[in-house]
């Protein structure tokens, strides 16, 4: 995943000879994470809940004949839930965002084979992601710090036999018999939050928060935590960050002393 976001945010200005192909990489791209970024930006971000209001609705529709229409699915889907994620109706919304971005990159090179403006709109696709998961990330750290969502051992969870509880209430009471490590954690994701809110300490920001979400990522997996769709998305924001500045770092190595700029330099 990391590997193809970073190609269609570079693909078709690297590679001239294959700037067509290059430009509904990214085209596909934009669409896709664009639409991404505004569905967690109306569910994560604080002072966006009306935007959920007008969105949620709108989803739910979609998911649903999308699901009765083209997977033939016969229940009625699970209907969003802020407090879970994960569900069938989450992953049907990527197979959807992900057909309408296919489309939408096809039809949009059928009409623009230009690419006049895609330039800046790989400029806005890479400042809209830093930020929606800047400001996702700050909120997690936050909680972590403040003793909001990993909540200190209660007399219940002392006495509770280990076979009883669920992987990830066995994860949720390893982090809460750790206040130092919960802090920790926490003070990770704000540092290089902040840190990808600037552009001059971009690069800074994503290398913290791809060993940050790494590690989220495995424990959503291997102990069943419902943000692995969303967790895995962030993961792949940040290290396709990683993945576009070690590429830099080559060709500057390659072009020598003499390079009139860095591709060091932050973008994004």
């Amino acid at each position: 995943m990391t590997t193809g976001l970073a190609s269609s945010l570079d693909a078709a200005t690297a590679y001239p000879q294959r700037r067509r192909a290059g430009s509904i990489v990214f085209r596909f791209g934009f669409v896709y994470w664009m639409l991404f970024c505004l569905q967690v930006t109306s569910t994560q971000v604080n002072g966006f809940d009306w935007l959920a209001k007008v969105s949620d609705p709108v989803r739910d529709a979609v998911d649903q004949c999308f699901a009765e229409h083209i997977l033939r699915l016969p229940a009625p889907l699970e209907l969003l839930n802020k407090d879970t994620g994960d569900k069938t109706a989450d992953w049907i919304w990527l197979l959807v965002i992900a057909s309408v971005a296919a489309i939408a990159a096809v039809v949009w090179s059928v009409l623009d084979r230009r690419c006049a403006h895609d330039d800046r709109l790989r400029d806005l696709l890479r400042t809209v992601m830093r930020y929606t998961v800047a400001y996702v990330l700050f909120g997690y750290g936050i909680s972590k710090l403040w003793v909001d969502q990993i909540q200190p051992l209660s007399p219940g969870n002392l006495a509770q036999r280990i076979g009883d509880a669920s992987p990830m209430g066995l994860l949720w009471t390893f982090m809460g018999a750790s206040r130092a490590y919960t802090a920790f954690a926490g003070a990770a994701e704000v540092i290089g939050a902040l840190l990808l809110l600037s552009r001059r300490t971009t690069l800074l920001g994503a290398l913290i928060l791809a060993g940050v979400l790494l590690n989220v990522v495995l424990l959503n997996f291997c102990y069943d935590v419902p943000v692995k769709i969303n967790s895995t998305h962030y993961f792949a924001i940040t290290e396709a960050r990683c993945d576009q500045v070690s590429e830099a770092t080559v060709q500057d190595a390659l072009r020598g002393p003499s390079s009139e700029r860095s591709s060091l330099t932050c973008e994004w």
